[in-house]
């Protein structure tokens, strides 16, 4: 039992890095949209 939990953790953790790798760029284009969203409508508030 200890033996698959392993496995399966140990798949989970390699697939999450291939996506990461594959992905990164966009998550951080994502990331930078929605704080440079959140940073405008802040500084519209601002007088």
């Amino acid at each position: 039992m200890a033996a698959g939990t392993l496995a399966t953790v140990g798949v989970d953790y390699a697939l999450l890095n291939i996506d990461e790798m594959q992905n990164r760029e966009s998550y951080k284009a994502e990331i930078v949209d929605a704080i440079e969203e959140e940073r405008a409508e802040m500084l519209a508030l601002v007088p």
